[in-house]
């Protein structure tokens, strides 16, 4: 979890336009060891929120249309060596859960075709899919860029890799990865914005 001396003064929250089932927990109902004090709050976001990369807004890629970032991810794993397993990732229903499955019936041969060097690509590659997302939407845009710069928390119940758990009266937990991805997304489009981080369109 970044350091309070990190964490800056939280500009006004936006609206969130809710997926069907999505629960976005404040940080007031957090634990109140995670919120980072009185000097700023970090934004808080779960697997169901928005921001998550398998939250059902589709991302265009290469002229294809994939459910989520996180269809498209995947699929990035093989778009190369084997476009075909690509494309039935692409082809999975539209909850990250069909991805995940399909996943699973891969025998060794098709997980071998894996790209070799996606262990030193993998978070460019997710960078480079929630910049689409981001990009793509003006609504999500707009609402990403008003949090700057407020540190972004990828609240999970089990993932702390991506993201990072809270075990109360435990602190916060876990690398946060996918936050960690969201805050440089921001960076760039604020970058390409010219620093402008609520000015509207492309």
């Amino acid at each position: 979890m970044p350091s309070q001396s990190n964490i800056l003064p939280q500009p006004p929250q936006p609206q969130f336009p809710q997926t069907p089932g999505s629960q976005f927990l404040a940080p007031s109902q957090l634990n109140p060891g995670l919120q980072g004090g009185s000097v700023g709050e970090p934004f808080y976001f779960e697997r169901s929120h928005p921001f998550s990369h398998v939250s059902a807004f589709p991302v265009h890629y290469d002229n294809k249309i994939y459910p989520t970032a996180y269809h498209l991810w995947e699929a990035m794993k093989y778009i190369d060596a084997r476009p075909d397993i690509a494309s039935k990732i692409r082809k999975c229903g539209n909850k990250a859960r069909e991805v995940s499955h399909f996943l699973k019936t891969l025998d060794p041969g098709d997980v071998s075709a894996i790209r070799p060097d996606w262990e030193q690509v993998m978070f460019a590659k997710m960078d480079e899919v929630l910049y689409l997302k981001f990009t793509q939407r003006e609504d999500l845009r707009t609402q990403l860029l008003a949090l700057h710069p407020k540190p972004m928390i990828y609240l999970s119940k089990r993932d702390t890799f991506w993201g990072a758990i809270s075990l109360p009266p435990n602190p916060l937990e876990g690398r946060n990865e996918l936050g960690k991805s969201l805050e440089r997304v921001r960076g760039r489009i604020l970058m390409e914005l010219g620093g402008m981080g609520l000015r509207q369109g492309p």
